[in-house]
């Protein structure tokens, strides 16, 4: 899964941080075929929406394609993605990486999400050429061999339903060593704040772009000065640092060949690197966006320490007493392995044992319904039930409340048909999921467009049609309409594209995990403008406006609204996630990811986004789980929605899709916090 953190900032770049129209998507299997409707000519309408040009925008009605169901279904995406062109499979979100050939030295797996009929059919599966990594009820993340295994998984009687996520490469195979075993798990060993809470004893795990361990606002000193790591793992998925140098301890997972998914740090073996005169970890984190999200939660601001002490409360993170867990799951390009998401929670949810743990993640994309409907958000959801004690798991909306890649459409029959319009700069691929499953839906092409429909399919579990349209490059068109006159809703993603003014939509834009159901959804308040630079203080303006100022107190531009498209309440809490002075990674040369805006002391970053929000209210939910370590992730949630602050600024009832149910402001957390004292 291709996915983006999300951070806004004044200077984009690829990758991680440029957020603009970014969309990360992929799609299921066909369960659908397409044929040709054969009435010729023009079909005029009396349907008009401002700004269309109803002469040019014509339907073609003898290139009609109307969508009918198969007595076949297939499960799962594999067979209609392998039969796409590579820029088909990017579009989709899918690696086009070539097989490397026998004895490349290379081994290549497809990752499937897999949803079995029962935990017990899932815990019998066993399938050659398959490896299980993860694994929770009915649901399991696989590596696969190749393409004639997953066809074999497609077909089993105990799948209900799979998805392709990816391909990914493994480092060559150990070779054979005798000696010692290495434990696939490790032991486990144990900002600013409200009065006494400042999150000691709970755990906060970031899966991000790791974070620079070596960066004092995570290291506590003892009366000799002597530092000691505030991480208590360190898991870099990204690293071979154990397989090819021992470095470091066998991290939690392998590859099926037996190469290790990464490496994995002790506190003990990253304290002993800081005392070391010697540094043979490589850095951990070369975006920056992971370690500036750790020290918004649990930041201590031990970097901007002077003689006098502490120089500025504003470099501390939330919860500074807090024991922090960081996972990364990519480099400085982007996340390849967010895959690893379930993975990653299956793990730490075992390795804290009884300490409360709040999970936190600022990554995400635009794949599937944005109905919390994929196998991956539903697994997550399971992993995260309401009942659930001692466990949370934040999650960031997005920063794509100002683009316009999404539209909505609600048609009936051919009187009553509804014209889509937009502006791609190269062919590309859109995605519409439809309210229903009616075999009546038409979708013809408006003027000189042209269309191809690759694939259609029911979602088993909405029991609504889907289906991905190929779209020429530049402006483009095209009607919907019911055949039996049925009214019916259409909402459409294409990512890297403009659909028009008229038909554009700025609603259901929250991106995945975040629409998983239980998962508590984040979007951003701007709560501050002031930057300390060069010397001299700036006010930051607004990053979808250039030169315009920020209201304090008002909705971040970029935060992402809701719903869930199948109308679940998301985002649930506005966080402030504007702008923030966070930590600042670095190199072993001293030097610093590319790309940041960098405070006078050159130790802090601007740093904003629901990618920032997001920690912060890990912080806050490290601050509740010390006032009451057994609450449960139900109890977190009412906690935060019944006591969030709804202000002038605040617009309309709550809940609704720009704010949730309110904003997680200072006075809503203390109201949570006296709550849990009484």
């Amino acid at each position: 899964m291709s996915s983006l953190y999300q951070s806004k900032r004044f200077i984009p770049r690829a990758g991680w941080l440029s957020l603009h129209r970014a969309q990360t998507v992929w799609f299921l299997a066909g369960l659908l075929t397409i044929s040709v409707a054969g009435s010729a000519g023009f079909l005029t309408t009396n349907v008009v929406t401002t700004g269309q040009q109803t002469d040019k925008w014509k339907m073609r009605t003898n290139d009609a394609i109307h969508v009918v169901k198969t007595a076949s279904p297939a499960k799962g995406e594999s067979l209609p993605l392998r039969s796409m062109s590579a820029k088909a499979l990017r579009a989709a979100g899918v690696s086009t990486a070539v097989i490397p050939k026998s004895g490349s030295g290379v081994d290549e797996y497809i990752v499937m999400n897999v949803e079995f009929t029962s935990a017990a059919t899932r815990m019998r599966f066993r399938q050659r050429g398959a490896t299980v990594f993860a694994a929770f009820d009915r649901f399991a993340d696989l590596f696969v061999s190749s393409e004639q295994v997953e066809d074999s998984i497609l077909r089993r009687t105990d799948v209900v339903w799979a998805e392709r996520i990816s391909r990914v490469s493994a480092p060559p195979a150990p070779a054979p060593e005798r000696g010692t075993p290495t434990r696939q798990v490790a032991e486990r060993i144990v900002r600013g704040g409200v009065g006494d809470l400042t999150g000691r004893g709970v755990a906060i795990a970031l899966v991000d772009s790791g974070i620079d361990f070596r960066n004092a606002d995570f290291i506590s000193y003892d009366a000799d000065g002597r530092p000691t790591s505030r991480l208590l793992y360190l898991w870099d998925t990204t690293s071979d640092a154990f397989d090819t140098r021992r470095i470091g301890t066998k991290p939690p997972l392998s590859y099926p060949n037996g190469a290790s998914l990464g490496t994995l740090y002790t506190q003990a073996q990253l304290t002993q690197e800081l005392r070391s005169t010697t540094k043979r970890i490589l850095a951990t984190d070369l975006n920056g966006h992971g370690t500036a999200c750790a020290s918004i939660a649990a930041g201590n601001g031990q970097s901007d320490r002077g003689p006098n002490g502490l120089k500025r409360t504003e470099t501390i993170g939330v919860a500074p007493g807090a024991d922090i867990i960081g996972i990364r799951i990519g480099r400085a390009e982007g996340p390849e392995n967010n895959y690893l998401l379930n993975a990653a929670v299956g793990w730490l949810d075992q390795v804290v044992g009884a300490e409360p743990l709040v999970v936190s993640f600022s990554f995400g994309g635009h794949r599937g319904g944005h109905d919390g409907q994929l196998i991956e958000e539903r697994e997550l959801s399971a992993r995260f039930p309401l009942t659930k004690r001692s466990r949370a798991i934040v999650v960031a909306a997005g920063n794509e409340g100002s683009d316009s890649f999404h539209s909505e459409a609600t048609f009936g029959g051919r009187g009553a048909a509804k014209l889509v319009r937009w502006q791609t700069a190269d062919e590309n691929y859109m995605k519409l999921y439809f309210s229903s499953a009616d075999d009546d839906i038409v979708v013809v092409p408006a003027g000189d467009s042209k269309l191809k429909v690759v694939t259609s399919w029911i979602n088993p579990f909405t029991h609504q049609l889907v289906a991905i349209v190929k779209v020429q490059a530049g402006n483009g068109g095209l009607w919907l309409y019911d055949d039996s006159g049925r009214q019916n809703k259409a909402n459409i993603y294409m990512g890297e594209a403009d659909f028009t003014s008229d038909t554009v939509s700025h609603n259901t834009l929250v991106g995945t995990p975040g629409t998983a159901s239980t998962v508590l959804t984040v979007g951003s308040y701007d709560w501050n403008d002031l930057f300390h630079q060069a010397g001299k203080v700036y006010s930051l303006s607004d990053v979808c406006a250039s030169g315009q100022q920020l209201v304090i107190g008002g909705l971040s531009c970029y935060s992402s609204p809701g719903y869930s498209r199948n109308g679940t309440i998301k985002p649930e809490i506005i966080s402030p996630g504007g702008w923030y002075e966070a930590s600042y990674a670095k190199k072993l040369d001293g030097t610093g990811p590319e790309g940041w805006r960098v405070d006078s002391t050159g130790k802090y970053v601007a740093m904003n986004g629901t990618s920032a929000a997001t920690p912060y209210t890990a912080g806050i939910v490290a601050l509740m789980f010390q006032k009451r370590p057994t609450l449960t992730f139900g109890e977190i949630r009412r906690l935060i929605t019944t006591n969030a602050s709804k202000d002038d600024l605040v617009t309309g009832p709550v809940p609704n899709p720009n704010w949730g149910y309110g904003k997680l402001d200072f006075a809503a957390t203390e109201r949570i916090l006296r709550s849990l004292s009484n």
